[in-house]
């Protein structure tokens, strides 16, 4: 049986950066323009680990965009474009299928001169030999391959080190779909202007010296310095200790559109010997608006789009339009309108267009389905292969498995702040191949879940909206009403304390979808909810997620455990998820050596010594021993600079990099409770006082009890100073983390998702008790366990107890 495409990529497809950004950017441009594209993945020496797919590229795979090419039946397609050099030398004949093309393309994005480091006494040999590369392509693909170019840097270099080699006569150049990039920027909107650069770690990125760093990335009060990626090879310029206006953030920790949006100046230079294939990050900046100054050499590439000056002078530049917000506007709209004609989807549509004709795409899932987790894109080194991690599913079998899908729409409240859409997000991210998430929410942290792939729609609330209670709830009605027509929703699952009228009204509209809500416990004594009273009958399921403290759970819940399913803390890790000790302070750029401190109290003022923040960062400033990390969302908006030994992180999710610290003082709100408590971290906890239902105090106050942390519910300066005191004692943050560690309790999100399944699958719509349900979990744990139905281990270790002493282990 021979397999069709109009067009088949061909990389590495677990390629980090712009090589696998600019692949994916070419799927979903000939997917919009009606090309059927087949992906083949070719493994490769430029990845040394056998890793999961790029991210870009798996989603466009789930997006039905592409389909991977798997097996040995032969291809025929009208195009073959191959991406990167050095990925198409390794490809090896005999594990690939036979590709029958009548055009055959190689996209050079690498120049073969290109020094293999920075230092004057790196190999000077080519990273490749084109005419090796030429002759095992026409070998295995039956013909000449075309050689284009993605920039004229690369077109010059490849016409030096093999001045006989044929090349096309326009580049290859990477695109971008402006549109999804481009944000409204207003002139002088921070304090001080905002400079942003973002890479790959490569010492090549960078300009040689710290000095010549220095002078495109200053070091002073007039400006910040915002980093995304290249971390390590900042340390090492400025010896462990970067600028204190530079925030520094791991590469691949937040998403680039999202970074671009926060910075004012998009700033790139290089190391001299570099020669720089394309600049995708550059691209990226661009189109999202930012007014970008590079060096002159980008000229002839970037044309109008960019600002071009030499490194004395980017400091000039960047005060003046910051200040001059004509000049701003201009630099902005000249970036967005350049880039959309040089670069956008409608150049690479006419240049395949010339090779091959559109026939249709692959069949199109739903959008939704980006957070289903149909192609997880492990890639096995010998074939190429995509699997997921409960058997393989590529190709047309990915659309067949989306098509019998059932969609669950997620509904969060906004509350005080993210732990209703992060317990969502939870349990969303155990879902299997069977069933796909959507969200709604009116949390203005929506972008998470973007972020991790998830379709998302935002809905003001009230709140933030300003609007009328007898408006406001019709309007939420309609909206869930839509979105359950639009998708075939079978159940819609909400998390908040007080499920809104507006979206009862609207699933009672439809018969035939499941209502299921989340509640929390550990509300505040006293507070009442007329919903348990009177609307509990309107669930098909209640979940209760677990509470390591529900021993001091006070509130009216407590009254109406027997109508729900409680299950563990639902966290968005499992134990299995987060990093070491080494490897997560080698990620945030710690110390191995010295003790380190997460702050992570929400809101405050970390220059106010009066607040609870600037109280505890001051009392721990004081020590110069100790690195201490305050989570950059509470100070972005400082105003002055932080003391030498404070530095900010902006990392997510935070519970990944949680084992490296040696203490912590947080907000006892449930998410970082669990997740510290998860991992095992003493703590301080500052219980937030203000909320509506949330008894933070009383988590506060069992930390305390059982020894696993502090209770600091009334902080002032010198309870500060004795928390500081304790957790700076070793031998007192050992008994604290191995109590932590005796009463951990397995990560619910697992069990509460089994449920939803449960009532997903019974297809006569009866209502099912919890103890109906509860069996099935246990049943469905012990098959995946292996063990026979109800001889598998506990579901929980046993919950704390109020006669636990507080100076004995947990059980």
């Amino acid at each position: 049986m021979t397999r069709r495409y109009d067009i088949v990529m061909v990389t590495d497809a677990r390629l980090p950066g712009g090589t696998s950004a600019s692949v994916a950017e070419e799927i979903r441009a000939q997917a919009a323009a009606g090309f059927r594209t087949g992906l083949l993945h070719v493994a490769s020496p430029l990845v040394t680990l056998d890793t999961a797919f790029a991210p870009r590229l798996r989603r466009c795979v789930e997006r039905g965009e592409a389909e991977v090419i798997v097996g040995d039946e032969p291809v025929d397609t009208d195009l073959v474009v191959l991406r990167h050099p050095r990925v198409a030398a390794a490809a090896d004949p005999a594990a690939l299928p036979t590709i029958r093309s009548e055009h055959r393309l190689l996209v050079v994005n690498q120049a073969p001169g290109m020094p293999a480091g920075p230092s004057p006494d790196d190999d000077q040999a080519l990273r490749y030999e084109p005419a090796v590369v030429a002759e095992h392509l026409q070998a295995w693909l039956g013909g000449e391959v075309a050689w284009t170019p993605i920039g004229p840097l690369v077109r010059a270099d490849l016409a030096r080190t093999d001045p006989g080699r044929a090349q096309l006569d326009d580049d290859w150049v990477n695109v971008i779909d402006v549109d999804a990039w481009a944000r409204h920027r207003t002139p002088g909107r921070h304090r001080i202007p905002v400079i942003g650069r973002h890479s790959r770690n490569d010492p090549l990125k960078w300009p040689a010296t710290r000095e010549e760093v220095l002078r495109v990335y200053p070091d002073g009060d007039d400006v910040e310095v915002h980093v995304l990626g290249g971390a390590p090879r900042v340390r090492e310029l400025f010896d462990g200790a970067p600028p204190a206006n530079w925030v520094l953030r791991p590469f691949g920790s937040m998403p680039p559109e999202r970074f671009l949006a926060g910075i004012d100046v998009y700033v790139y230079f290089h190391h001299p010997r570099l020669v720089e294939a394309f600049g995708r990050t550059i691209l990226e900046a661009l189109a999202s608006g930012a007014p970008t100054i590079l060096p002159a050499h980008f000229a002839e590439l970037f044309g109008e789009a960019a600002t071009y000056a030499g490194p004395d002078e980017v400091l000039g530049l960047v005060h003046h339009l910051h200040g001059d917000a004509a000049a701003y506007r201009d630099a902005s709209e000249r970036a967005l309108e350049a880039t959309r004609q040089r670069f956008g989807h409608e150049v690479h549509v006419a240049r395949v267009s010339r090779y091959a004709e559109p026939t249709g795409t692959p069949a199109r899932r739903y959008a939704a389905v980006r957070g289903g987790g149909a192609v997880t894109g492990e890639a096995t080194a010998d074939t190429g292969e995509a699997a997921t991690d409960t058997g393989e599913v590529t190709g047309e079998a990915a659309v067949d498995a989306a098509a019998t899908a059932r969609r669950v729409l997620f509904v969060s409240s906004n509350g005080a702040g993210v732990g209703h859409l992060m317990r969502l997000m939870a349990l969303a991210r155990t879902a299997g191949d069977d069933v796909e998430p959507l969200f709604l929410t009116f949390s203005q942290g929506a972008r998470v879940v973007d972020d991790a792939g998830h379709l998302v729609e935002y809905l003001a609330s009230r709140s933030v909206s300003g609007a009328a209670s007898r408006l406001w709830h019709p309007h939420l009605e309609e909206r869930v009403h839509e979105l359950i027509e639009r998708y075939d929703v079978r159940a819609v699952v909400f998390d908040g304390t007080w499920p809104y009228q507006g979206l009862l009204d609207a699933v009672g509209q439809h018969p035939g979808v499941r209502l299921v809500w989340s509640r929390r416990a550990m509300w505040k004594p006293g507070v009442v909810n007329d919903v348990l009273a009177t609307q509990t009958a309107r669930f098909d399921l209640i979940i209760e997620p677990g509470e390591f403290a529900e021993d001091e759970d006070r509130g009216e819940t407590r009254d109406h455990r027997g109508q729900a399913v409680r299950v563990g803390p639902v966290t968005y890790l499992g134990p299995e998820e987060v990093l070491g000790r080494d490897e997560a302070r080698d990620e945030l750029g710690l110390d191995p050596a010295r003790p380190a401190v997460l702050v992570n109290l929400g809101a405050g003022n970390i220059n106010d010594a009066a607040s609870q923040l600037g109280m505890v960062v001051e009392r721990l400033a004081r020590e110069p021993e100790v690195q201490v990390c305050v989570t950059r969302s509470i100070i972005a908006d400082r105003d002055t600079s932080l003391p030498e030994n404070v530095r900010s992180i902006s990392v997510y999710p935070l519970a990944r990099y949680l084992a490296a610290f040696d203490f912590a003082f947080a907000a006892s709100g449930y998410n970082s409770y669990h997740e510290l408590l998860l991992a095992a971290v003493p703590t301080a906890w500052v219980p937030n006082l203000d909320t509506a239902t949330d008894d933070q105090a009383a988590r506060s106050r069992f930390a305390e009890r059982v020894g696993v942390g502090i209770d600091l519910a009334e902080p002032t300066p010198e309870a500060v100073d004795a928390a500081v005191r304790r957790l700076l004692d070793e031998e007192a943050r050992h008994r604290m983390h191995e109590r932590a560690v005796a009463r951990r309790r397995e990560n619910g999100a697992d069990d509460a998702m089994a449920a939803i399944t449960t009532l997903l699958d019974r297809v006569d719509g009866a209502r099912l008790t919890p103890a109906q349900l509860r069996a099935a979990i246990d049943a469905r744990r012990a098959a995946r366990q292996g063990s026979p139905t109800g001889t598998g281990p506990a579901r929980t270790a046993p919950s704390a107890t109020a006669d636990t002493p507080a100076d004995t282990p947990g059980p």
